[in-house]
């Protein structure tokens, strides 16, 4: 499902738009499963992760080949996000997801998951391109 920038992202877009000579581009981004659906100024320690069974944030790279547009005024990710493979319940039902920018430790980008999962041991979830669709709806 569609997600908008937190606040922290889009001071940075403006950043870069309007004092470009300061801003520093990102190039690793982390991608985390939470079992609410965090809100748009969510910080990274408000977010509500699995503590348990393997789990750990996925790299994901901020480049054109892992980001596409939708010719909507949206980016959305081209690759598969897999994550470890479950190895204990404890992980809960999954809801949502955040992007995170690991320098900062801020959240880019927040949303919901269409379709919800409980994270079962042996289970290795995944988010398909496109779930991770991003943009301004204000």
């Amino acid at each position: 499902m569609g997600a908008t920038f937190t606040m922290f992202s889009r001071s940075k877009m403006i950043q870069a738009l309007l004092a470009h000579d300061s801003y520093v581009p990102l190039t690793t981004l982390q991608v985390a499963l939470t079992r609410s659906i965090p809100v748009t100024n969510s910080t990274a320690a408000q977010l509500l992760e699995p503590t348990t069974g393997g789990y750990v944030r996925q790299s994901y790279a901020a480049d054109s080949a892992h980001w596409a547009s939708s010719g909507f005024g949206e980016y959305y990710n081209t690759m598969v996000v897999t994550f470890p493979q479950v190895t204990a319940v404890g992980w809960g039902l999954i809801r949502g997801w955040a992007v995170l920018d690991p320098g900062s430790g801020q959240c880019i980008a927040v949303g919901s998951i269409l379709d919800p999962f409980a994270a079962t041991a042996g289970m290795i979830p995944r988010l398909d391109p496109g779930v991770l669709l991003r943009g301004l709806y204000d």
